[in-house]
C-alpha cells in the first residue's frame, strides 16, 4: 500500500514494507526512528543488546548509519509491518512526537509490542505541563516546534495501552525546578525556539507548585522474565 506522510517538516511517500522473520534473526533489538544510529551503543550499554535493525524515514541518515557500520533501513516506521516476537525488545526514543497524529503512534506503539518478546521503550518530550506553563506567561521550548506535530501525554498512552491489557510503567525526568531552566522560554518566543536567551524576553522568578519535566518514558513489560526485570531497574535507575 502506497501511504503519503507529513514528519519532520517533509512529505514522504512510499510502499509498506513487510520485514521477513527470516531476516530478522541477525538481531536482537528494533530501533524505530534510527536518525545516525547512536541508540545501537545505547541499547547494548543499557540493555546488553548485541546488534540491532535501524528504521528512520529520513534518507540523509542512512549513509551516516552504513558508514558506522550499523544496519539500518530507509523506512516509514507508520507503514512498516514486522514480525511477531521476532526481537527481544524495541526502542522508540524522541520520535513519536514527530509522527502525523496519535493514530500514528497507536500504530507503532501496536507493531512494537507485536514484534517483541520482552519490553517496549518509549521516550518523547514530556507535553503535560503546557496549560500550567501558559498560565504563568511561560512555555517548554519544543512544545511549538514544527517537526511536533502530536503532543503525546502519558493519558493519551495510557489510553492506547489499555485496550491491548499490557503492563507498563510510566516515568518523567528531570526534574524542572523553576523558571531558569535555559529550555523553559517566554510564551511569545517565536515559534521553533531553541534554548532560552534574554532577547526573548523575561522570566518571573518563582518556583514552580506543579511538576515541570523534560521527558517522558514509559516502559512495557511483556513478560517476568530477568531481562525485562533487570531492563526496567536499569530505567529506574536512571537519572540525568
Amino acid at each position: 500500500m502506497i501511504k503519503r506522510t507529513y514528519a519532520n517538516k517533509e512529505y514522504y511517500e512510499g510502499e509498506t514494507i513487510h520485514i521477513p522473520s527470516d531476516y530478522m534473526e541477525n538481531f536482537d533489538f528494533i530501533d524505530l526512528g534510527g536518525k545516525n544510529g547512536q541508540m545501537e551503543k545505547y541499547a547494548q550499554d543499557m540493555f546488553g543488546a548485541e546488534r540491532g535493525l535501524h528504521f528512520e524515514i529520513q534518507s540523509k541518515y542512512i549513509p551516516i548509519m552504513e558508514e558506522k557500520g550499523i544496519s539500518c533501513i530507509n523506512a516509514d516506521i507508520t507503514n512498516l509491518v514486522l514480525p511477531e516476537n521476532c526481537v527481544d525488545f524495541t526502542i522508540c526514543t524522541h520520535t513519536l512526537e514527530h509522527l502525523p497524529s496519535l493514530k500514528d503512534v497507536e500504530y507503532v506503539v501496536k507493531e512494537s509490542i507485536k514484534a517483541s518478546k520482552h519490553f517496549v521503550y518509549f521516550t518523547w518530550p514530556h507535553f503535560g505541563s503546557s496549560e500550567y506553563l501558559k498560565s504563568l506567561n511561560l512555555k517548554q521550548m519544543y512544545t511549538d516546534w514544527d517537526d511536533h506535530p502530536t503532543h503525546l501525554t502519558f493519558n493519551d498512552l495510557n489510553k492506547i495501552l489499555k485496550d491491548i491489557n499490557v503492563t507498563h510503567y510510566n516515568f518523567a525526568w528531570p526534574l524542572i525546578q523553576n523558571p531558569s531552566d535555559r529550555t523553559i522560554i517566554p510564551y511569545n518566543a517565536p515559534r521553533n525556539s531553541m534554548f532560552y536567551n534574554p532577547s526573548m524576553g523575561n522570566k518571573p522568578t518563582l518556583n514552580f507548585t506543579e511538576k515541570i519535566y523534560s521527558e517522558s518514558v514509559c516502559f512495557i513489560a511483556l513478560d517476568n522474565s530477568l531481562k525485562t526485570q533487570s531492563s526496567l531497574q536499569r530505567i529506574k535507575n536512571f537519572n540525568w
